[in-house]
């Protein structure tokens, strides 16, 4: 039997990507002329400077807040929730088509020569109505096309691209939801194709 329940999320999705730089840290050496013996040089009447660069790998986190966020129903499938304040996800059911789908975009682009360790996609879930939706497992998946916040509706909805989905469980507590979507920002990176949403 298919039970229904709708898993509710605030608006405002937040992409923390952590990124491998390479700093240059300039490192100046000083190096005084001075004889055994000899009463102290002063630094600044015979000293001679140079610079040095060595470069030193570190991580940097990089949080993007989503520019556009809706979701869409098969149940009400030309109706746009675009105005509301407060996105819906629930599983498809055969017998009701009560399958409800949050799109989120970000527009900030990732440099395609940027080095990426994480890519963590977070969604606070705060309510549920209907059945509990406890370990249910929830998929995010990268939107191929461009959409519109203020139009898209479930008989518009962009496509979704097959590679690399991201799965969490929504926990029996509210709290912040993440999905790991490290694979899906690596595989955009490097098959970019300006025309597509990112």
């Amino acid at each position: 039997m298919c039970e229904i329940t709708q898993t509710l999320i605030r608006r405002g999705a937040i992409l923390r990507v952590v990124l491998v730089l390479l700093i240059l840290l300039f490192m100046t050496t000083t190096v005084v002329s001075q004889e055994k013996g000899t009463p102290e040089v002063p630094l600044s009447s015979s000293s001679v400077t140079s610079n040095e660069s060595t470069g030193e790998l570190m991580d940097f986190c990089i949080v993007y807040f989503s520019n556009a966020d809706t979701y869409i129903s098969e149940s009400e499938p030309g109706d746009n929730f675009g105005s509301l304040s407060y996105l819906s996800a629930s599983p498809h059911c055969n017998t009701t088509n009560s399958e409800k789908r949050i799109l989120v975009n970000f527009s900030e682009p990732i440099a395609s020569s940027s080095v990426i360790k994480s890519a963590i996609l977070h969604l606070n879930y705060y309510a549920y109505e209907g059945v509990n939706p406890a370990n249910r497992s929830l998929t995010a998946k990268r939107i191929t096309s461009n959409w519109s916040e203020s139009s898209v509706n479930w008989n518009n909805q962009p496509p979704t691209e097959s590679f690399y989905p991201a799965d969490t469980l929504v926990p029996s507590s509210y709290k912040t939801m993440a999905w790991d979507v490290t694979a899906s920002v690596l595989y955009n990176l490097d098959n970019y194709d300006d025309s597509m949403a990112g």
